[in-house]
């Protein structure tokens, strides 16, 4: 059986991206051997995250922190030596796209790039340069990177996308991206959702509320909460609302530093009651909560897709974002499973907020609401991904 290879630089925490190279692994072990590698991850993650498939990293063993081990991919393109019996690499980052050139031009093994986004640190604009590293040392350490190595990294990250045998993307708005930076032509692979999400009686569902100690109707935002999906976006626009008697649901993995920033504005705003942070719960908890929230908040700005959102809509939650012409901007059909809000206006963002959680919004439309998610379905990516491989390894 061929071997296949799904590789990033490091699994810390729950994602989008995580789910994505989950989905690939699921999608793909019928018919290879499959395995994940990182340079560096948290075993009792992987284990919850990736149940039955392999996971090893390609870093240095004697390397303690997660950083240092990351630092050693890029600094050693070898570190996929230990797999050149493999049939494939399918990479989710700059930096394992440059080890797998490497291995590609030593050894001849072809790889498949699925870009979530062109790197951040490398191609973002000066106004969203200062939200990406955050408190997280290793975001931080790409971007002074970025900064000051920038002009020899592009041409290095370019040549190792436009030699990969495939580029998939995560949407179309990342599409248009990829086409004018790299000159390339890839083709849209959406986001997969897990068929745990979806609608469910709401008998079932309240426990939650009795375990997180929620006891009035509530916004949910869930996802990886750090700088660089805005979530100060949200706390400020409760200054907004006309009516304040309901929660925002913060659930996710967060960065401690940032969530003192995110209570602090609240406390400016004297709206600190009205934010509860749950942090990382299991995915049977978020499915209760995503049926029982009045509204999912994304704050998130030009985000390239985001899958969070469609998994909310799967269980019947509407959605609000920004009308940025981003990757929400494919996902929410405006007032039918969600609504879109003028960008940057947060006066516009809680009025849109307002409107669903007192017009009936999400009782209305609830099956549609289900029903646009349809195109995020297993099947159909699953037959794209399987179909792109085969006839990639048929050469």
């Amino acid at each position: 059986m061929k071997k296949v290879v799904i590789i990033y630089d490091f699994l810390h925490g729950f994602g989008g991206l995580e789910r994505v190279m989950g989905f690939q692994a699921e999608s793909l072990k019928k018919s290879f051997d499959v395995s994940l590698s990182f340079a560096s991850f948290d075993k009792s993650i992987s284990e919850k995250m990736f149940p039955g498939i392999e996971v090893n990293e390609h870093s240095r063993k004697f390397l303690k922190f997660g950083f240092l081990k990351i630092m050693w991919t890029f600094l050693n393109r070898a570190s996929l030596n230990k797999y050149k019996d493999s049939s494939l690499f399918i990479s989710h980052s700059y930096l394992c796209s440059r080890l797998c050139y490497y291995m590609k031009k030593n050894y001849n093994i072809p790889y498949i790039i699925y870009l979530h986004h062109p790197p951040n640190f490398l191609y973002m604009d000066d106004k969203r340069m200062k939200y990406v590293g955050g408190f997280d040392i290793g975001r931080t350490i790409a971007l002074v990177s970025g900064i000051f190595l920038g002009r020899l990294m592009r041409p290095d990250d370019i040549k190792c996308v436009k030699n990969a045998d495939a580029v998939f993307v995560n949407s179309v708005y990342t599409k248009n991206r990829a086409e004018q930076i790299y000159n390339i032509k890839p083709v849209v692979c959406y986001p997969t959702i897990n068929s745990i999400f979806k609608p469910l009686s709401k008998r079932s569902c309240e426990y939650v509320l009795k375990k997180y100690n929620i006891n009035k109707k509530f916004i949910i935002s869930h996802g990886r909460l750090i700088p660089d999906k805005r979530y100060e976006l949200l706390v400020e626009s409760l200054e907004y609302f006309k009516d304040k008697d309901f929660l925002i649901v913060f659930s996710g993995k967060i960065d401690d530093f940032y969530r003192l920033e995110l209570i602090n504005i609240a406390k400016k705003l004297k709206v600190e009651n009205n934010i509860k942070f749950l942090g990382f719960i299991p995915d049977d908890d978020l499915v209760a909560l995503n049926n029982l929230a009045e509204v999912f908040a994304y704050p998130s700005v030009k985000e390239d897709f985001g899958i969070v959102p469609v998994e909310a809509m799967a269980c019947g939650c509407p959605v609000v974002a920004w009308d940025d012409g981003a990757g929400p901007s494919e996902i929410i059909i405006n007032n039918v499973n969600g609504l879109l809000a003028k960008p940057y206006d947060l006066k516009d963002f809680a009025s849109k907020i307002e409107l669903i959680l007192n017009s009936g919004f999400k009782v209305k439309n609830k099956s549609k609401i289900v029903k646009s998610t349809d195109r995020f379905s297993r099947s159909n990516c699953s037959k794209m991904l399987n179909s792109s491989i085969n006839v990639l390894l048929q050469k």
